[in-house]
C-alpha cells in the first residue's frame, strides 16, 4: 500500500500514561495506523505524575512509529477546556485543513474542527447521557464535515441512528481489537497456586459488572481450579483478598503492563468474560454494558484460549457456540457445572479456541481495524 498524502490526526478523551482500557485502545489503534502507512499524531491528555513521555510507547508495548502530543490536565474543568480550546487551537495553527483528517474519540474537540471545514471522522464507544455532551454530538453530526461515524458495536449503531435519525450509511460498526501475538515467542508467567490444578483467567478491570462477584461466587463453589485474576486498583484487590483470605483458590495480581499481559493468557488453560447485563466503568455512572466491545475478548481470542463467557447479545456480536462456551450472566450454578466439566476434559475443547483464534487473525486485529478505517478514510477524502 503506498502511503498517504495527509497526516491523520488522531484526537482522544484518554489520560496517558493511565491503566484505563481507552489509553491502550488508542496508543495501539495509533501505532496500527502507522503500521498501514498513515503518518499519524496522537493528541492525548498527560498524567502529571510521570515527568517524561519518551518510555511511553514501552510502557504500552507500541512501535514508536507516530507521533504523541500530551497536553497537561490539571482537573476536570481543565480537560473540558483542553478537548474545547487546546487540542483544536494546536491544529487550526500548525495543520492545514486540506492536509488532515480528524479522525477523533473526543466530541468536543471534533465539533469545534468541523466548524472550521476540517473533514472528522468520528468513534462512539457509548450512548452517553449527558445533556451538554449529547448538544456536542448532535451538532457534530448535523455538520457536513462530519464523513463518518465509527461505532463499536451494532447495537451502539442501532441506538445513534434511532437518537439522532441518522442515515444508515452515515455509521460503520468495527468492534475493538487486539494485537495478533506470536504464542511460541510468549515466555509463560510463573502462576501462584496448586500447580496439579487448571488454572483459570480473568485479565481486566473490577469495575461493576465486570463480573469478578461472579468469580468470586465461582471460585468459593470449586476448590479444585485456580482462577487468577489480572487487573484491578489496590482498594479493589485489597476488598476482595479479604473476602478470599482463606482460600488457596483465588489469586490477585492487580493492574499489569501490556508487555506482559500476554504471558499471563499463555499460562492459563481458560479464560472468563463474565460480563453482567449493566457494566459500567471507572466513574460508575454510565452503563455500557449494551454497547461495550471488550477489549479482553479479543485479548482472549488472540491467545488461543477456550472462553467461558456470558451470554449476551453484545457479546454474540463476536462470539457464538462454535467458537466459546457462553452461559447464562445471572445462574452461578451454570457457570459452576461448565467450568467443572471443562476440569474433567480440558483438551476436549481445545477446537473452540482454535475456532476463536482464527475468527480474531481473519477480524479483529489491530492491523485489520486501522486498514479498515483507511478504507473509510480514503471513500470520503
Amino acid at each position: 500500500m503506498s502511503e498517504n498524502k495527509f497526516k491523520l490526526l488522531l484526537i482522544s478523551d484518554s489520560i496517558i500514561p493511565h491503566n484505563s482500557a481507552n489509553s491502550v485502545h488508542v496508543m495501539k489503534m495509533a501505532s496500527a495506523f502507522a503500521e498501514n502507512k498513515l503518518s499519524t499524531v496522537l493528541f492525548a491528555k498527560k498524567n502529571q505524575k510521570i515527568e517524561s513521555h519518551n518510555d511511553l510507547y514501552d510502557v504500552y508495548n507500541v512501535k514508536e512509529n507516530f507521533t504523541l502530543k500530551l497536553t497537561n490536565k490539571l482537573n476536570k474543568l481543565h480537560s473540558r477546556f483542553i478537548s474545547l480550546f487546546v487540542f483544536p487551537s494546536q491544529i487550526l495553527f500548525d495543520y492545514e485543513r486540506k492536509s488532515v483528517m480528524i479522525y477523533s474519540l473526543n466530541v468536543y474537540s471534533a465539533y469545534i474542527l468541523s466548524l472550521f471545514g476540517y473533514n472528522v471522522i468520528y468513534e462512539s464507544h457509548s450512548m452517553i447521557k449527558n445533556r451538554i455532551y449529547n448538544f456536542f454530538e448532535k451538532s457534530l453530526f448535523k455538520n457536513d464535515s462530519c464523513k463518518k461515524i465509527v461505532a463499536i458495536s451494532n447495537s451502539l449503531k442501532t441506538d445513534l441512528i434511532k437518537k439522532y435519525k441518522l442515515h444508515h450509511d452515515k455509521i460503520v460498526v468495527l468492534p475493538d481489537a487486539a494485537d495478533s501475538v506470536e504464542l511460541d515467542e510468549v515466555p509463560p508467567f510463573s502462576l501462584k497456586g496448586d500447580s496439579g490444578k487448571i488454572n483459570i483467567g480473568y485479565v481486566g478491570s473490577l469495575h461493576s459488572g465486570k463480573g469478578i462477584e461472579l468469580i468470586s461466587e465461582i471460585a468459593l463453589k470449586i476448590n479444585t481450579i485456580n482462577f487468577h485474576i489480572v487487573g484491578g486498583n489496590e482498594n479493589q484487590i485489597d476488598t476482595w483478598q479479604k473476602k478470599h483470605s482463606e482460600d488457596n483458590n483465588i489469586f490477585f495480581y492487580g493492574h499489569q503492563s501490556q508487555k506482559v499481559i500476554p504471558s499471563f493468557l499463555k499460562s492459563f488453560d481458560a479464560v472468563l468474560l463474565p460480563n453482567q447485563r449493566s457494566v459500567f466503568g471507572a466513574d460508575g455512572k454510565e452503563d455500557i454494558g449494551k454497547y461495550t466491545s471488550p477489549m479482553k475478548l479479543f485479548e482472549y481470542m488472540s491467545s488461543k484460549k477456550v472462553i467461558f463467557a456470558s451470554d449476551l447479545p453484545i457479546l454474540r456480536e463476536v462470539l457464538s457456540e462454535e467458537n466459546s462456551i457462553l452461559i447464562n450472566p445471572d445462574m452461578v450454578d451454570e457457570w459452576v457445572e461448565q467450568l467443572k466439566k471443562f476440569n474433567e476434559s480440558p483438551d476436549s475443547y481445545k477446537s473452540l479456541a482454535e475456532k476463536a483464534h482464527k475468527l480474531f487473525l481473519r477480524n479483529y486485529t489491530y492491523n485489520s481495524r486501522a486498514f479498515k478505517i483507511n478504507n473509510v478514510i480514503r471513500s470520503v477524502m
